[in-house]
């Protein structure tokens, strides 16, 4: 059996280098509750995360607080 078609149809979030486009990415996933994404892509991007803290909603910095800290 071969293993190619293992990971086909895994997406991982791109790297995003832009605080703006993050936090923007971030919001909206969390407000649509699909908080499995935002945790793949802070992970993906833990130093532009770090970064967005800030200007996140305020509602969700706690929970990206938690992911970073490996708790989430």
């Amino acid at each position: 059996m071969s293993n190619d078609n293992i990971h086909k149809n895994t997406v991982r979030p791109p790297k995003i280098t832009s605080v703006r486009k993050l936090t923007r990415i971030l919001n909206d996933a969390m407000r649509n509750g699909e908080k499995e994404l935002v945790k793949e892509t802070v992970l993906e991007n833990t130093e532009t995360a770090k970064k967005a803290i800030p200007y996140l909603n305020m509602k969700y910095r706690h929970y990206v607080r938690k992911v970073l800290e490996g708790s989430g």
